[in-house]
């Protein structure tokens, strides 16, 4: 076994051992072993896209990083480096819903430097979709933000709705007639006339019966007032409780109006992010 010092590991970077028999490379401190072509740079390669395609990336990745350190950068091997360190096999595997990259951002400037022309233009497509994720996300975000308060304005409606069912069943019966936009007046109305014909018909029992007709007359009037007051002040209610129902309900259509806006927004972000990957995907190089 000899010392080829013209190798290192990529792992630990320590000088290898060159294994005549076995034709391998043998890392002295770390025991990992590398075939005689693995320092050959197109076999290199290839193998390190072979794993690529197997989801290997940590080998991938050793290659690579080796390629690299060895020759001045081509971008083949900054391509494969880039996805290995991202840990997928292209940019196929990515979409909108699932960009898992551990490259990104800043991360893609060494690449940007170290390439030009449309090689260059790989990595900055990268760079723009990964913008544009998160520019998607945000939406996605505001867009579950508005349906979560679309929620409890949904519910505030449904609750006055029930408070105004509960007044309407203490007022007379003739509710279900009247048309909400003109309540006060046509309940004033009905009420009015039930309150004569109750207030004669009192007046006549008790002239009647005791004869004091005007004490109790004016008695009869009291409580026809009283009555009165009760069915006007539950209309009142209803009718504030209606015009809170029309302003949550406005709220509603303007929350959606805005949701629906994003929901386009987004659309349009996703439609240009597969874009993005798609030039991405035309410059990507394969072994």
């Amino acid at each position: 076994m000899s010392l080829i010092r013209s190798h290192d590991c990529p792992k630990c970077g320590a000088a290898l051992l060159y294994d005549d028999e076995k034709r391998i490379y043998i890392c002295p401190y770390c025991d990992k072993s590398y075939q005689f072509d693995y320092f050959n740079e197109d076999k290199l390669l290839s193998f390190a896209f072979e794993k690529l395609s197997e989801k290997d990336f940590g080998t991938a990745r050793d290659a690579l990083e080796f390629l690299n350190k060895k020759s001045s950068p081509s971008f083949p091997a900054l391509c494969g480096l880039w996805l290995a360190r991202s840990e997928i096999s292209s940019v196929d595997s990515l979409s909108i819903d699932s960009h898992h990259l551990t490259q990104r951002g800043d991360d893609l400037k060494p690449y940007l430097e170290q390439t030009k022309g449309s090689e260059k233009a790989y990595f900055q497509h990268i760079k723009e979709a990964d913008a544009l994720y998160e520019e998607y996300q945000d939406t996605r975000k505001q867009i579950l933000a508005l349906e979560s308060k679309e929620a409890v304005l949904e519910d505030k409606v449904m609750r006055i709705k029930m408070r105004i069912e509960a007044r309407k069943k203490w007022v007379w019966y003739a509710l279900k007639w009247i048309d909400s936009s003109d309540l006060t007046l046509k309940l004033f109305l009905y009420i009015f006339a039930f309150m004569l014909a109750g207030l004669f018909i009192l007046g006549i029992y008790l002239y009647t019966t005791f004869g004091a007709t005007e004490f109790y007359f004016l008695y009869g009037s009291f409580f026809a007032v009283f009555l009165l007051t009760y069915f006007l002040q539950k209309a009142v209610k209803i009718r504030k409780l209606n015009e809170a129902l029309f302003l949550v309900i406005e709220e509603i259509n303007e929350l959606r109006k805005k949701k629906n806006e994003l929901l386009d927004h987004e659309h349009e972000v996703s439609r240009a992010y597969y874009d993005k990957l798609q030039s991405a995907k035309q410059l990507e190089w394969r072994s």
